[in-house]
C-alpha cells in the first residue's frame, strides 16, 4: 500500500494515509489513525463559516481592496484582484475580508514552544493588549493562537516561523505501528481528521509516512 500525505499533493479518493498524533504524555508518541482523502469535497468548498463572524464567508476572485483594506486575520492589506474570503451580506455592520490562507487557518495547532497542549485559533480584536509569548510584541487586533489552559499566546507570524523551522529540520521518528518507513513531521492534510490517540481534530502538524 502506498502512503501519501504531502500538502497540496493530489491523491485518488480512497487511498489510505497514516497520521501519528504529536500530542504526547511524558513524551510518548501516540497511536495512528487511518483516514481517507476525498479530493473533490476539498476542492469544491467555496464557503466557510468562522466563529469570529456571524455570516458565511465566500471565496471570491478579483476582490477589490476598496471594500475593506485590511485582512481581518493578519491585518495586512488585501491586494487588489486577490482571491479572498469575503462577507457578501450588504447590510452587515462588520463586513470582513480574509486572505485565503488566513481564512483557512486550522482551528487547532501544535506549537514547538508549547508542546504540553494544543493551541486554539483566537480572535484578539475584542482584547485590549495581549503579548505574544514568542516575540514578546503586542499581538494587536488580529487572529492568533491561544492555549485555553495556560496563559500562552502566539501571533500568526511567530506561529508560522516556529513551525516552518521545525518542518525544515525534517524531524523523523520510528514507530512500531509503521515499522517499514520512518515518519516525518509535516503539515496536516487539507481534509479534516480526528486522531485516534488523543481525539484532537485538525491539528496543524503530524508525523507522516511520505514514502
Amino acid at each position: 500500500m502506498r502512503i501519501f500525505l504531502i500538502e497540496n499533493q493530489s491523491a485518488q479518493a480512497g487511498e489510505a494515509i497514516i497520521l501519528i498524533c504529536t500530542v504526547s504524555v511524558d513524551t510518548v508518541i501516540l497511536w495512528p489513525v487511518l483516514a481517507l482523502y476525498h479530493r473533490d469535497s476539498v476542492m469544491e468548498k467555496k464557503v466557510i463559516e468562522r466563529f469570529y463572524h456571524q455570516h458565511p464567508l465566500i471565496l471570491t476572485e478579483n476582490v477589490s481592496k476598496d471594500e475593506t483594506p485590511n485582512c481581518y486575520g493578519c491585518g495586512i492589506p488585501v491586494v487588489d484582484l486577490e482571491v479572498a474570503y469575503v462577507c457578501t451580506v450588504q447590510n452587515c455592520s462588520n463586513r470582513i475580508i480574509l486572505h485565503k490562507k488566513c481564512g483557512e487557518l486550522p482551528s487547532q495547532i501544535l506549537h514547538p514552544k508549547h508542546p504540553e497542549h494544543p493551541l486554539y485559533l483566537f480572535d484578539y480584536h475584542p482584547v485590549l493588549t495581549t503579548w505574544c509569548n514568542s516575540c514578546m510584541c503586542d499581538i494587536g487586533n488580529v487572529l492568533g493562537y491561544q492555549c485555553t489552559s495556560c496563559e500562552f499566546d502566539v501571533d500568526l507570524t511567530c506561529e508560522r516561523i516556529s513551525i516552518d523551522d521545525s518542518l525544515e529540520r525534517k524531524i523523523q521518528v520510528e514507530h512500531p505501528s509503521h515499522p517499514d518507513h520512518p515518519l516525518t513531521l509535516m503539515r496536516k492534510p487539507l481534509f479534516p481528521f480526528y486522531c485516534d490517540g488523543c481525539g484532537v481534530k485538525d491539528v496543524d502538524m503530524a508525523f507522516i509516512c511520505s514514502t
